[in-house]
Formats: structure tokens, C-alpha cells, sequence
């Protein structure tokens, strides 16, 4: 579920330097998961449960990312290097599902 990876960033902002010990087997999950957002594209747009499904995955992918990175910050960067590729390329391929074919109901009053 997208949610443990908000779930991550959380906990490495806590442990911050500590968060080194997981930092391996975190990465090589987050990795497999940029890979399958990357890899799955939404064919039809008006399949809402799988476009809000994507996107949540992305958004907590990165939101973990992030939580690493601040949480680790200033220490040991070179940690990060190697798995900048899979962070870059999940950035490059994440693509705003459009919505403007959608039509909003007007409600008359």
C-alpha cells in the first residue's frame, strides 16, 4: 500500500544518522517500487481507482525519498549516490494524469 512509504519518511526524519542500518534494504524497496510506478501506465484515464492508485504510489515514493534524504542530510551523501538514477528517472516519468475531458456537474438551484 502507498501508505508505508509516508510511513518510511517518517521514520527516517526520527532516526535521522540511525537510519543508516536500513538504509540498504529501504533503497532496494524503494527502487522496485519506482520501477513497477514507472512501469505501469494508465491506458484509461477514466479507470479513477488505478489514476488515484499511481498517483499515491508516486506521491509516497518521493514523499519517502525525501524523508531519507532530509533525515540523513549532511550525513554520508555518498550513501545516496547509487540510487539516484531510480529517483531521477521516477521524477522524469511522473506525468500528471489530465482531467480536462471530464465534465463537473452543475447543480441548479
Amino acid at each position: 500500500k502507498p501508505a508505508i512509504f509516508s510511513c518510511i519518511s517518517d521514520i527516517a526524519l526520527a532516526l535521522g544518522r540511525d537510519f543508516e542500518r536500513y538504509f540498504g534494504i529501504v533503497m532496494k524497496i524503494l527502487g522496485q517500487a519506482s520501477a513497477t510506478a514507472i512501469n505501469t501506465k494508465v491506458e484509461d484515464e477514466d479507470d479513477y481507482d488505478l489514476v488515484e492508485h499511481m498517483n499515491k504510489l508516486r506521491e509516497g515514493i518521493l514523499e519517502a525519498y525525501t524523508g531519507i534524504l532530509q533525515g540523513m542530510k549532511g550525513f554520508k551523501p555518498e550513501l545516496f549516490v547509487p540510487h539516484l538514477n531510480e529517483l531521477l528517472s521516477l521524477i522524469v516519468n511522473v506525468q500528471p494524469v489530465s482531467y480536462t475531458h471530464l465534465t463537473l456537474p452543475t447543480k441548479r438551484i
